[in-house]
């Protein structure tokens, strides 16, 4: 199933990060997952009304906790209003 996003949405993918250091001075739980205030994504979608200029395959970051996750059909998807990216990650400059 494929999502058409709207009204200056993104459809995202969210990719995660290893964020706990190999040899942490703390014993944590296995289960333990550190929350980090902001996220990176692929872009998998965009409305066509979106006026960001980051395009489908592209690698963004935005505020972890604006991003919208949805189940249709047992289907899910993470959107992100255009108004939260807040860069696209590149080689490049």
């Amino acid at each position: 199933m494929f999502l058409r996003p709207c009204n200056r949405y993104l459809v995202v993918e969210p990719i995660e990060e290893d964020q706990l250091e190999d040899n942490p001075r703390i014993l944590l739980p296995d289960d333990y997952k550190q929350s980090n205030p902001f996220g990176i994504g692929r872009i998998v979608g965009r409305a066509t009304d979106c006026s960001v200029e980051a395009f489908e395959g592209e690698i963004i970051t935005f505020s972890s906790n604006m991003l919208e996750k949805i189940s249709i059909n047992g289907e899910n998807f993470s959107l992100l209003l255009e108004n939260y990216v807040l860069g696209i990650l590149s080689e490049i400059e």
